[in-house]
C-alpha cells in the first residue's frame, strides 16, 4: 500500500500513475487509482488506468469489470470499448471481442487499434474474410507496410486452402 499520497489531488495523483504505468509498476498503478476511486468511483482516467494495469498482469476479469463500468455511463468512450476487446481476445472470447471492436468502429471506422484487434479475433475464428477486410482497410492508412501485407497473404493462402478442402 502506498503512504503519503492521501493529500495530491487528482491531478497530481495522475501524474504519479502515469509515472509508475511508463516504469511498469502495475500495483503501484493500482493502488494509486484506488485511491482517487475511493472517492470518485466513476473517475474516468482512474478506471481506464486501473484496467490496463490489470491487463497487463494478466488479471483480465478484473479489467473487463473497469472497462465496463466506463461504458455503463457512457457508451462513447473509445479507448475503453478498445481496452475491453483487448482483453477479451487475451482470454479467448473472440465474438465479444469482435462486438467491442465492431462498437469501436461505429464511433471510429479509421481506429487502427481496433482494427488490428479485430483482425486477430477473425483470424483465430477463422473468419478469414473478416481478416482480410480488416487487412485491407489498415493498408489504407499504410500500403506498403510489410506486416499487414504479410498478414494478409497468409490469411488469403488460409482462405484458399480452406476453399480446396
Amino acid at each position: 500500500m502506498i503512504i503519503g499520497v492521501i493529500m495530491l489531488n487528482s491531478k497530481q495523483l495522475i501524474a504519479k500513475i502515469n509515472k509508475a504505468f511508463i516504469d511498469k509498476n502495475y500495483l503501484e498503478v493500482i493502488d494509486y487509482c484506488d485511491i482517487i476511486l475511493e472517492s470518485d468511483n466513476k473517475n474516468l482516467n482512474a478506471l481506464l488506468k486501473k484496467g490496463d494495469a490489470l491487463s497487463q498482469l494478466n488479471r483480465n476479469d478484473e479489467a473487463i469489470d473497469c472497462f465496463k463500468l466506463i461504458l455503463e455511463d457512457n457508451k462513447k468512450i473509445i479507448p475503453a470499448w478498445t481496452n475491453l476487446g483487448y482483453s477479451y481476445l487475451d482470454i479467448g472470447d473472440y465474438p465479444k471481442a469482435i462486438d467491442c471492436f465492431e462498437e469501436v468502429l461505429s464511433l471510429n471506422p479509421n481506429a487502427i487499434p481496433a482494427l488490428t484487434g479485430k483482425s486477430m479475433a477473425c483470424i483465430k475464428l477463422e473468419d478469414y474474410n473478416g481478416a482480410i477486410e480488416c487487412f485491407d482497410k489498415l493498408l489504407e492508412f499504410d500500403s506498403s507496410n510489410e506486416n499487414i501485407l504479410k498478414q494478409r497473404e497468409l490469411i488469403y493462402k488460409r482462405l484458399e486452402n480452406q476453399n480446396n478442402d
